[in-house]
């Protein structure tokens, strides 16, 4: 889902900003007196593990914030094109190529948080593998006796106990919180958590992409 605002700015026009929630793909071509264009991403979390065996269980990590500002675009020419990534799987966006940005001068890219399995936490996305002008890293999950929440997205809290990590961080997209004990984790990015049920594993949530046109 995409949502747009417009307020007016320097130039008489803007900014015009898209928010999309929903893992999937898609592109806008620059609006009418844009200038700039800032890009953010928050990555996919990574699923929990579930286990009759209380050790086993373990929390899935949160997807890594990534952003690049001050990028020139054309109105009416340049695309901006995305992917938002669902279940351990990155977001980013480009301007003007429809791929992963190789570099932040172009877009940014944030790295998913991996899925959990048998007594290994799932581990946060690393800022240091995204692309971008200024990244956070995502919260890792956790391993316990209990079914163990899932970490936060983007600098968020990690999971402690049988609760997941919060997602308020520094990024100025807050990241969805990490699951909670059964509860998969929260949009956008949270890991999910951990269940008692083997092969019952909650989901970690779908990454955010936004877009803002000045």
């Amino acid at each position: 889902m995409a949502t747009t605002a417009a307020t007016i700015g320097s130039y008489g026009y803007g900014p015009t900003v898209y928010t999309i929630t929903a893992s999937g793909t898609g592109s806008y071509v620059a609006p009418t007196g844009s200038h700039f264009v800032i890009v953010e991403a928050i990555g996919g979390g990574g699923a929990g593990h579930g286990s009759p065996t209380v050790g086993n269980r373990a929390g899935g990590g949160g997807g890594a914030y990534a952003s690049s500002t001050g990028i020139i675009v054309v109105a009416g020419t340049t695309t901006v094109y995305y992917s938002v990534g669902g279940d351990a799987t990155q977001s980013w966006v480009n301007v003007g190529t429809n791929a992963a940005p190789g570099a932040s001068t172009t877009g940014c890219l944030a790295t998913q948080g991996t899925d959990a399995s048998t007594a290994t936490a799932g581990l946060g996305g690393l800022a240091s593998a995204c692309i971008g002008t200024t990244n956070y890293s995502g919260a890792n999950g956790t391993v316990g006796t209990g079914a163990v929440g899932g970490g936060a997205a983007g600098s968020g809290g990690a999971a402690t106990g049988q609760t997941g990590g919060s997602g308020e961080g520094q990024n100025p997209i807050t990241g969805g919180n990490g699951g909670a004990a059964g509860s998969a984790g929260s949009a956008p990015g949270g890991g999910g958590g951990s269940s008692t049920t083997f092969g019952t594993n909650p989901t970690g949530a779908a990454g955010m992409i936004q877009i803002t046109f000045l």
